[in-house]
């Protein structure tokens, strides 16, 4: 039941609930009935003093059809409020799971992964990361050993592996810069090169402390930053939708070829005893550095077509564009 207004009730009402009939002394005087609080009810025969009370008891259970029922629950509360806010909340919550939904739909399967393989700018680098990665490890596993093999003592072998590997660090930063202010692809390339010749050239002539440091600095600083710029070639070639996908098959190449390389490796060394020779690895080191920066080159000249048919496919569309 609806309890009666009072006169005590009737003499507070505000102004943006009064009808058309200003005599609040009447009981039958209306309150609005607007379209926003349709079917709003008048809570208790205490005063209400503002409308954000009056709005806040006559809000309608939207669950039932009966437009003189409030939501059990707190008094002067709606446990199950169907605000504007709720219902934004909860299409922005459809809306997000929906998005989920065909992200997942849309995320290609393992096989379908694989097939970038047939693309030949990604093979290419994969058959360099794959190459390059079995002498990657091999001159930091023996550069000490080879020190002490061409007479110097253990302490200068340490020195030098350990200025080497903060020559990486730089080459990584520098190099970098380097690479985004010139061209990244030429970058990739003049780094794999001079890391193969590090291996192959300086390397097999280092015979005293001098050249052996030059040797582990040029080689720790150029492989470094190959290592840092091959991410950023797969990113160029075919952007950023899946390079998590194409990034872990290449390094998945690599990681098999580093477990098998320095093994070998160390497998060449001791096949030359008892007259140890540190030549066969040196060559081993260099053969597959230079494969490394072979495919890196062909990745290049496939880049750079690809790039070509893509700027011709653009002028060609630019032309017939009305």
């Amino acid at each position: 039941m609806i309890p009666e207004r009072q006169d005590s009730d009737i003499d507070q009402c505000p102004p943006p609930f009064e009808t058309q009939h200003q005599d609040c002394g009447s009981n039958k005087s209306l309150v609005s009935s607007s379209e926003d609080i349709s079917g709003s009810v008048m809570q208790g025969t205490n005063g209400l003093n503002s409308n954000s009370e009056i709005e806040a008891v006559s809000q309608v259970n939207p669950d039932r059809g009966d437009p003189n029922s409030l939501e059990a629950g707190t008094p002067g509360r709606l446990s199950n409020s169907n605000s504007d806010a709720t219902v934004e909340n909860v299409e922005n919550g459809g809306s997000i799971d929906k998005s989920r939904e065909q992200a997942a739909a849309k995320r290609p399967s393992f096989f379908q992964s694989i097939r970038i393989f047939k693309d030949p700018q990604f093979l290419s680098l994969t058959l360099a990361e794959l190459a390059a990665s079995i002498g990657y490890l091999i001159p930091l596993y023996y550069m000490q050993t080879y020190a002490i093999f061409i007479g110097l003592t253990p302490e200068k072998g340490a020195l030098i592996l350990g200025i080497s590997n903060g020559a990486a660090f730089v080459g990584r930063i520098v190099l970098g810069l380097i690479a985004d202010r010139v061209s990244n692809t030429r970058t990739l390339m003049f780094c794999v090169w001079m890391t193969a010749f590090s291996v192959t050239v300086l390397w097999s002539i280092a015979k005293s402390f001098g050249t052996l440091l030059l040797m582990g600095i040029t080689f720790n600083m150029f492989a470094g930053a190959y290592v840092s710029l091959v991410p950023v070639a797969v990113a160029e070639s075919f952007g950023t939708k899946e390079i998590a996908s194409m990034i872990g098959l290449m390094y998945a190449a690599g990681g098999i070829a580093i477990w098998v390389g320095s093994p070998l490796a160390g497998f060449i060394l001791d096949s030359t005893l008892p007259n140890l020779s540190y030549t066969p690895v040196i060559i081993t080191a260099g053969i597959s550095m230079i494969s490394g920066a072979i495919f890196v080159t062909s990745w290049a000249y496939f880049h750079r077509r690809a790039e070509r048919i893509e700027e011709v496919a653009t002028r060609v569309n630019t032309s017939c564009s009305p």
